[in-house]
């Protein structure tokens, strides 16, 4: 016999396990996420199985540096085997947020998250002065920095995800591989509000298609602030594909390459960008075609140093303008 190890400090979940006996490991799992997560100490991986029908829960993780991963994600033996590849379906039942993250270093990935509307109360919180009700998000997470979402696919919830922080210095999140799709009013916000510190959202090879509005990103009053996206689809919202607003006291960067924002029922790409000291917007290999109003829609401000780049942009057939550009000092 040869044993490969192929992964270290896990806790098991699969809902099929109906016989009595559960202590997380892979002989006797826990039957719901909810008890594999508070079972788990920080460091480890919390391993779901997908099972026919989906796991009815609101999960809470409150534990730091955890990662719950759901068999979606295959993991890697020796040569070409690979174990798992089927995605769990995690499902709130709108009784509040499917998954809520409660502390820091928090990664969730390969599941499928959705929250069925079954007509319950609506659970509201307010951030900023505007209200959100998040009885049918999939993802929220308030004060917790450094919320890695891989691999999940997100839709057929109101929010898809709601990722929000007004304590603190630092916010950082960090979205690949994924999909948010069907969500009624947004597929994904990232709020954040600080006095100091910095700000960063990165975004890559992932797809924020057919919501209320595809992707926001709002965040002010941070001494730096930047948001990197790469390889990013945002098409047939309803409202904005992308939306961003950032407002910082230093510094300022938005940097986009490879975007698709075609088709949406208001903007392509829509933003502004302040800054008390430099701002910097860089726009390479964007299509913003047929959208309700601009293709792509920018206005800068600051005080001592601003840069526009934008090439190879393709913005047609747009209802207003193909680019809007505005630049105030």
């Amino acid at each position: 016999d040869d044993t490969a190890v192929l992964m270290t400090n896990v806790v098991f979940v699969d809902g099929r396990n109906r016989s009595g006996a559960e202590n997380g490991t892979g002989e006797h799992p826990y039957n719901t996420i909810q008890e594999g997560v508070d079972a788990a100490p920080a460091g480890t991986t919390v391993y779901v199985y997908d099972k026919p029908l989906s796991y009815r829960e609101n999960v809470v993780i409150d534990t730091p540096d955890l990662t719950v991963m759901g068999a979606g994600v295959p993991v890697r033996g020796r040569g070409l085997q690979r174990f798992g590849g089927s995605y769990p379906v995690v499902d709130g039942h709108s009784q509040g947020p499917t998954i809520t993250i409660a502390s820091d270093d928090v990664t969730l990935t390969g599941m499928k998250i959705t929250n069925t509307d079954r007509n319950k109360a609506p659970q509201t919180i307010t951030f900023d002065g505007a209200a959100y009700d998040i009885s049918r998000a999939g993802i929220y997470s308030y004060n917790a920095n450094h919320v890695t979402l891989d691999e999940v696919d997100v839709q057929g919830n109101e929010i898809g995800a709601l990722l929000t922080a007004d304590a603190g210095s630092e916010f950082h999140t960090t979205i690949e591989d994924s999909t948010f799709s069907g969500n009624g009013a947004a597929g994904l916000i990232i709020l954040g509000r600080g006095s100091s510190g910095t700000f960063n959202a990165f975004i890559s090879t992932s797809s924020f298609s057919k919501n209320g509005t595809g992707l926001t990103i709002d965040a002010q009053r941070y001494q730096t602030a930047r948001i990197e996206m790469a390889a990013v689809e945002a098409n047939g919202n309803l409202g904005d594909g992308i939306r961003i607003n950032m407002n910082a006291t230093h510094s300022a960067d938005v940097v986009m390459d490879y975007i698709h924002a075609d088709n949406n029922g208001g903007n392509g790409i829509h933003g502004t960008v302040s800054s008390g000291d430099r701002a910097l917007v860089d726009f390479s290999y964007i299509t913003a075609n047929s959208n309700g109003q601009d293709g792509v829609d920018i206005e800068m401000t600051g005080h001592n140093f601003m840069d526009l780049r934008v090439e190879q942009i393709e913005a047609s057939y747009n209802n207003a303008a193909g680019l809007n550009l505005g630049v105030y000092s």
